[in-house]
């Protein structure tokens, strides 16, 4: 066979493919198409074949072929969160497990809580022809772009009217978390919570809400912090108040809702001359890198984020090939015992 490479300077294209296989530039296309004709050894001598002249179909082109770009957007509130990564890592499984013979393309987009910003990127893919888009845990999107988006939508902890959802069982996240601090005598409860209007938060306070109404315990009270932003500092500031207050009506306990979260309340503890779990014990929801950091350890419940993308994934390209798919699938957190978490002060052996 001879090899014909690109010239120098030139982009690689499917002729020079062709070539280099010995093959014709119609049996490049019909492979890359994932045309039925083709022998699924040939299909794979030219993707090989592409992967090693660095060829990569053009979308636009791909589209008239095929009627798809096999390119969809996943779009995050916030990059560098070890949560994010593990979904995109899911979604990436997902859509390799959908169809073997279909290479599929994720480009990801950072919202950072804008609105604006959402719907700009929104608009973009749309421009560009993307099939599908998975939303994971940005604010709730205006109808507006949603509706001029032709592709497909699967959500993963929030809630457009009408779009399917793959995401974590909060009501079992909020129970589970409830039962260990109910059991160690934790009656006054604190819940540091961010972005109140952020349905991914809204969701986790009325799953805890629920919790303690349909707990049968009596006396049970809950008191609520909202910081600014899933940050340090902000979640520092807003939890201020509530250890500052007389220890007959500070909180036992105060569940968090991120892991940064809780390491506000680690240092709002220490500000105060407070140990934890001592005197405040700490569980968080929303169990990551950070909170696996901090010391005492940290009990919280571990997402399932991989599994969470990978049914999404595959929920949108069921989607966008027409096959029916489930409202909701919600799939159940694991509860990871660490060392914040101890007896209420007033039922700690004398």
């Amino acid at each position: 066979m001879v090899d014909h490479q690109a010239r120098p300077g030139r982009p690689v294209t499917s002729v020079d493919v062709a070539r280099h296989l010995g093959v014709s530039q119609s049996t490049v296309s019909l492979a890359l198409s994932g045309a039925p004709r083709v022998s699924e050894a040939t299909r794979q001598r030219v993707l090989d074949a592409c992967d090693e002249l660095g060829y990569r179909p053009v979308a636009a082109g791909r589209r008239l072929r095929t009627g798809r770009s096999n390119t969809i957007g996943l779009f995050v509130p916030k990059l560098g969160y070890e949560v994010f990564d593990r979904v995109l890592h899911g979604v990436r499984e997902g859509l390799a497990a959908a169809d073997d013979s279909v290479r599929w393309s994720v480009l990801i987009g950072s919202t950072d809580n804008d609105l604006h910003e959402q719907a700009a990127l929104t608009d973009a893919v749309q421009a560009h022809d993307f099939d599908g888009l998975i939303l994971a845990a940005v604010n709730e999107p205006d109808a507006g772009p949603l509706k001029r988006f032709a592709g497909r939508i699967v959500a993963i902890e929030t809630a457009p009217p009408g779009v399917p959802r793959r995401s974590y069982d909060l009501d079992q996240a909020a129970r589970t978390m409830l039962d260990v601090l109910l059991e160690l005598g934790h009656r006054r409860i604190g819940h540091l919570s961010a972005l109140p209007d952020k349905t991914a938060f809204a969701q986790q306070r009325q799953a805890l809400v629920t919790a303690i109404g349909s707990s049968g315990t009596a006396g049970v009270s809950l008191l609520e912090a909202d910081a600014a932003d899933v940050t340090l500092e902000a979640g520092i500031d807003a939890i201020a108040p509530m250890l500052a207050l007389p220890e007959a009506a500070r909180p036992t306990a105060i569940v968090c809702d991120d892991s940064r979260l809780a390491a506000a309340v680690y240092a709002g503890a220490a500000d105060e001359r407070l140990t934890v779990p001592t005197d405040l014990s700490v569980i968080c929801s929303h169990l990551d890198d950070v909170g696996r950091g901090i010391r005492p350890a940290l009990t919280g419940l571990y997402r399932p984020a991989e599994a969470v993308g990978s049914l999404a994934a595959l929920a949108l390209v069921d989607a966008i090939n027409g096959v029916p798919i489930d409202a909701e699938v919600l799939l159940p957190c694991e509860l990871v015992a660490g060392d914040s978490v101890a007896p209420a002060p007033a039922t700690t052996a004398r």
